[in-house]
Parts: C-alpha cells; sequence; structure tokens
C-alpha cells in the first residue's frame, strides 16, 4: 500500500507493524475483514501524508532561478532564527514534526481501542450480543 517515493521502506515497515498490531486482537476469522478496513482506515491518511509531504519537497528542490534563490534565503533566514519565539518555529516545522513524529503501533493500538475492541460483541446481524465464549484461535 506504500505510496511513498523517498520513504517507501519506512512505510513498508509502518504498514507491516499496523498489520502485525491489528492481527494481534484477532479471536474469530469472522473479524479479518474489521481488522483489514481498520488496517485502511488507519494507513490510507498516512500514506496520502507521505505522499504529499514528498511531492511538496520534491516541488521545493526542484525550484529553480529566482525561485530557488528565494528558497535558499528562507532556509538561511530559519537557521539564522535565534530571535524568534517557539511558536514560530512550531508555525515552520509543525508539517515536518505531524510527518516524523508517527508511531504506527499507537495508531493501531488507537484504532483497536476505539473501534477494533468491540469486535467480539458484534453478531452477523451487525447488532451486539452477549459473547462469553472464548477464543476460536485459542
Amino acid at each position: 500500500m506504500s505510496y511513498s517515493i523517498t520513504h517507501q521502506f519506512c512505510s513498508q515497515v509502518e504498514d507491516l507493524t499496523t498489520m502485525c498490531c491489528l492481527f494481534s486482537n484477532l479471536k474469530k476469522r469472522e473479524d479479518i475483514p474489521i481488522i483489514l478496513d481498520g488496517y485502511t482506515r488507519i494507513r490510507v491518511p498516512r500514506n496520502n501524508l507521505l505522499q504529499s509531504t514528498e511531492l511538496k519537497a520534491l516541488d521545493m528542490i526542484s525550484l529553480v532561478g529566482p525561485e530557488a534563490e528565494a528558497r535558499d534565503q528562507a532556509l538561511r533566514a530559519s537557521a539564522n532564527a535565534e530571535n524568534q519565539d517557539d511558536e514560530w518555529h512550531a508555525k515552520l516545522w509543525a508539517e515536518y514534526l505531524e510527518f516524523y513524529d508517527y508511531d504506527a503501533r499507537d495508531a493501531a493500538d488507537e484504532w483497536w481501542h476505539q473501534w477494533g475492541r468491540f469486535t467480539d460483541k458484534l453478531n452477523t446481524d451487525g447488532g451486539f450480543e452477549d459473547s462469553s465464549e472464548g477464543s476460536e484461535f485459542s
């Protein structure tokens, strides 16, 4: 599912980590579609972010002429911005922080606790049932 160009290997590790974390909660074969739906809901937005961030970076490094000079001046200014406050730096680097401050295990666990943990209570009609039976895979 990896759409990334320069981060394809880290994206594949994130994909695998997400899949492993979600499937570690599997109790019944019937829950596999729900697990796969959760995987898609977690990974598609992340891969879209990877792709858009990389395309922006490629656009930025591909600039020529006056645009490249303006880019270089802006980068120099950010490197020498010791007199700027933390809010200024946060705005400047916010997208990169979101890009790198990601934990696939945390994302999978968050999805599971929010949505996936209810799969054992769903019956075939889509309603809830009292499931006091043991796991099929125990």
